[in-house]
């Protein structure tokens, strides 16, 4: 396991010596935010939703690496770019996509690692609106 993952235990992260602010994993959506404005706007809004894969499960549930995080960071990267962006994940370990489906509106869907979060739709009406929703699902179907 990398330093910089989340440690499950603990929810903080690996190595004391971690340089990245890690939040809590246990309630979801996390907000994962960088870049500065450089102009007067609103921040590009990001939500990522599903399993295991959206939550970054790896190291047999010991340690997480959301891709939020490094999708914003990549974002604040972009020489291009000049807005800031903030990126939410939603990721339940554990979860099917039927699953998903029929907690759409529930306010605490429970993984199997015991972190909570909401249905997708209540997550997308409470705390969007978002300009774009990358939604992975699926991967627990295959067992």
């Amino acid at each position: 396991c990398r330093p910089n993952m989340l440690s499950a235990a603990q929810m903080t992260p690996v190595s004391a010596a971690a340089t990245r602010a890690q939040p809590s994993l246990k309630q979801m959506p996390v907000s994962y935010s960088s870049g500065v404005a450089t102009r007067p706007g609103r921040a590009l809004r990001i939500l990522c939703y599903g399993d295991s894969m959206t939550v970054g499960f790896c190291c047999g549930g010991r340690a997480f690496e959301p891709y939020a995080r490094a999708l914003a960071e990549w974002i604040s990267g972009l020489s291009s770019t000049d807005t800031p962006c903030e990126v939410l994940t939603c990721g339940l370990s554990g979860l099917r996509a039927d699953t998903m489906a029929e907690g759409l509106v529930s306010e605490g869907l429970v993984d199997v690692m015991g972190f909570s979060g909401k249905g997708l739709a209540r997550t997308l009406e409470e705390n969007g609106p978002f300009d774009l929703a990358v939604i992975m699902a699926g991967t627990n179907d295959m067992a």
